[in-house]
C-alpha cells in the first residue's frame, strides 16, 4: 500500500491529493464535497466522516453535519488524541502546494511497514498546514474485515509497528515543542503501547516453555502472561509479588497448597515479574518515556 501511494504522489500533477484503499469505496460526491469544503474555508486539508462497513452492518462514525475549523496546533492536538481526527489518509483531501513547496516534499509513507503507515506521517503533514477543516458528513466507506491488518493485532510485529508510530509522534512533538502541556499524555500513550507490545511477545512466544511444563494449563499460562504480570507492571507493583492467572496477587493463590485446582503440580504461582525475565525498575518507565 505504501509503495503504491508513494508512486502516486510522485506521478500526480494535480493541485490536490486524496487516497482510497483498494477494498473500500466512496460516495459519489466524495471528491466534490471535500474540494468545496477545502475551498470555501481556505483550508489546506479537508476531512470527512466515514462509514464502517462490516459484513452485516454499516454504521456512520459521525453524521450530524457539523463543520469544525482548526488551526495547526489544535489540529495536531486532535490528531494526537485520535478520537475526533484519526490518522487515516483516506478520508482527507490535501492541498498539494503549501507556502510555495510541495506538502509531501521529503515525506513519504514508510514502505517497510504493513500497518500504521498513515500514523507515521500524518502529524508531519499537519505540521506544514495552516488550517484544517472537518465536516461530520460520512462520504467514505471503510470496509472492516476480520482478517484485515488493522483489525488483526495479535502478531507482535504489528503491535511493534503501532508502538513505533506512537513513539515517532511523541518524539516529533518533543522536537518541535508543539504541545508541551500534552507531553505527559503522549508519554503515557507510548508506555501503554510498550506494555501491550510486551504482552504480545510474552503471550505469543516467551510463555511457550512455561506452558509446556504445565500440562493441561496452556490457557491459564496465556491469561497469566497477558493479564497478571502486565497489570502488575503497569500499576508499579512490587517485582517480588507473585501474580495469579486471574490477575490477583500471589498470596491468595499460594494458600491453595498442594493439589489445588489452580496450581499446576500443587506449587502455587511463585512466578514473579523478575522471574518471568522482564522486570522493569520503578524509574525504568521514565527512562523509556525519555
Amino acid at each position: 500500500v505504501s509503495k503504491a501511494r508513494n508512486v502516486g504522489i510522485r506521478l500526480a500533477r494535480g493541485k490536490y491529493l486524496g487516497f482510497v484503499d483498494g477494498d473500500d469505496w466512496v460516495d459519489r460526491d466524495y471528491c466534490k464535497r471535500l474540494y468545496e469544503t477545502l475551498i470555501d474555508y481556505r483550508a489546506d486539508i479537508s476531512i470527512c466522516s466515514y462509514y464502517v462497513a462490516r459484513s452485516r452492518k454499516t454504521k456512520p462514525e459521525a453524521a450530524d453535519g457539523k463543520i469544525t475549523i482548526y488551526d495547526r496546533k489544535e489540529a495536531i492536538r486532535m490528531l494526537y488524541e485520535d478520537v475526533r481526527i484519526r490518522s487515516f489518509s483516506w478520508n482527507k483531501l490535501f492541498r498539494r502546494e503549501l507556502f510555495r513547496r510541495e506538502l509531501f516534499d521529503g515525506i513519504g509513507f514508510p514502505e517497510d511497514r504493513i500497518m500504521c503507515e498513515d500514523m507515521a506521517i500524518m502529524h508531519k503533514l499537519f505540521y506544514r498546514t495552516g488550517t484544517v477543516v472537518q465536516m461530520n458528513v460520512p462520504l467514505y466507506y471503510y470496509r472492516m474485515r476480520g482478517d484485515s491488518c488493522t483489525n488483526e493485532m495479535s502478531h507482535p510485529l504489528k503491535e511493534y509497528q503501532f508502538f513505533l508510530a506512537v513513539c515517532e509522534q511523541a518524539l516529533f512533538e518533543k522536537e518541535k515543542n508543539l504541545l508541551p502541556e500534552e507531553r505527559g499524555k503522549l508519554e503515557a500513550k507510548v508506555l501503554k503501547r510498550a506494555i501491550r507490545l510486551i504482552g504480545r511477545i510474552v503471550s505469543r512466544e516467551n510463555y511457550t516453555a512455561f506452558a509446556r511444563s504445565c500440562t493441561g494449563w496452556r490457557q491459564e499460562a496465556r491469561i497469566w502472561a497477558r493479564r497478571g504480570a502486565i497489570r502488575a507492571a503497569f500499576r508499579g507493583g512490587s517485582s517480588r509479588q507473585a501474580v495469579s492467572p486471574d490477575g490477583r496477587g500471589g498470596r491468595r493463590a499460594s494458600r491453595r497448597g498442594k493439589g489445588s485446582r489452580r496450581t499446576p503440580g500443587g506449587t502455587g504461582w511463585p512466578y514473579t515479574r523478575r522471574q518471568a525475565g522482564w522486570s522493569i525498575p520503578r524509574d525504568g518507565w521514565d527512562r523509556i518515556a525519555r
